[in-house]
């Protein structure tokens, strides 16, 4: 594998990653506190 698909993939899996640490926060939020009902 060359080294432009190398990062190509690690910017892929970043994303990925990322995506999946952000919902898996909301979720766990959701799931301690509630559904958000209180308006900031």
């Amino acid at each position: 594998m060359n080294k432009q698909m190398k990062n190509a993939m690690r910017g892929v899996l970043v994303l990925v990653l990322t995506a999946a640490v952000t919902w898996l926060a909301n979720y766990l939020v959701d799931r301690i506190f509630g559904p958000d009902e209180i308006e900031a």
